[in-house]
């Protein structure tokens, strides 16, 4: 169904995503006079409100991601409702501009970043453009206006793009699904395609998350589950820099666990944070 095209994560609202941003505040100073904390302590300094702010815009279906932008301000990436759209926020939380992005079909994003340039990058789903439903990327200036789209897709299956970054060389990777596969993309810094790959070995597999990782390959973080079954386990992928898959690793127990993102530790090892149903909620897994 086209809903699994968006991320497999428990649905946040947007007055609950705006609600996150006004949690990241600093502590009045008279509070820390009167109670001495140290780096290591067990009582860490609780976290106060500075300000909350409600957007009010009908519709709003899905949030997909938000993060701080380097004037201070904040970035949310959605869907709304059926268009991709961004919303930018000045450090204050008060609204800097606002675009909707896509043509006549059902469109939205599922993750975004600002780019090196000043600019963003989303990516997500579209159907406006093949007749398919596809991954959709979008490259904006500074201000949201769009630079270059691209869409990327298969005549035989349904496609969708959960999550983008920046790649050293100025060009982007994304991860998603074709079909019942991982489909992970390789563009240049204009959106052409470089490469792609399908990952598939007897099972089916969702890619939600993807970092490039130090040796210039990447981790991809998702979920794989066997045909015909209802459960699955969370997936991590390592591959090449040419998307070739090095080695993957499964994590769960019998009923649904998912991995949601992945980052690379400065061991070199990984981070995994998901949902486990096996395991009784939020999860971490160390590697």
């Amino acid at each position: 169904e086209r809903i699994k095209m968006k991320k497999k994560i428990t649905v946040i609202s947007l007055l609950i995503l705006l609600a996150t941003i006004s949690a990241m505040v600093s502590v009045q100073g008279s509070l820390n006079q009167r109670r001495k904390f140290s780096p290591g302590s067990k009582n860490p300094l609780p976290l106060m409100e500075t300000w909350k702010k409600i957007i009010d815009r009908s519709g709003v279906d899905y949030c997909g991601s938000v993060e701080q932008t380097s004037d201070g301000g904040y970035v949310i990436f959605a869907e709304r409702p059926g268009t991709g759209w961004i919303f930018k926020l000045d450090p204050e939380g008060n609204q800097v501009w606002e675009m909707t992005y896509g043509g006549s079909g059902y469109d939205g994003f599922c993750d975004g970043h600002q780019t090196n340039d000043g600019g963003y990058i989303a990516v997500g789903f579209t159907d406006s453009y093949s007749g398919n439903l596809d991954v959709y990327l979008v490259k904006t200036d500074d201000k949201g206006l769009v630079e270059w789209s691209k869409y990327f897709g298969d005549s035989l299956n349904d496609c969708g793009g959960m999550s983008v970054q920046q790649t050293t060389d100025g060009g982007y990777i994304l991860v998603g699904m074709n079909g019942e596969e991982a489909w992970l993309i390789k563009t240049d810094p204009q959106g052409n395609e470089r490469w792609n790959q399908t990952y598939l070995d007897g099972t089916k597999s969702r890619g939600i998350s993807v970092q490039q990782t130090s040796d210039g390959g990447f981790i991809i973080a998702g979920c794989g589950f066997l045909n015909g079954e209802r459960w699955h386990d969370a997936l991590l992928i390592k591959t090449d820099a040419d998307g070739k898959e090095e080695w993957r690793n499964t994590y769960g127990g019998t009923k649904i666990d998912e991995a949601y993102s992945v980052l690379q530790t400065s061991d070199d090892g990984y981070i995994v944070h998901g949902d486990s149903d096996s395991f009784g909620g939020s999860w971490l897994i160390r590697t």
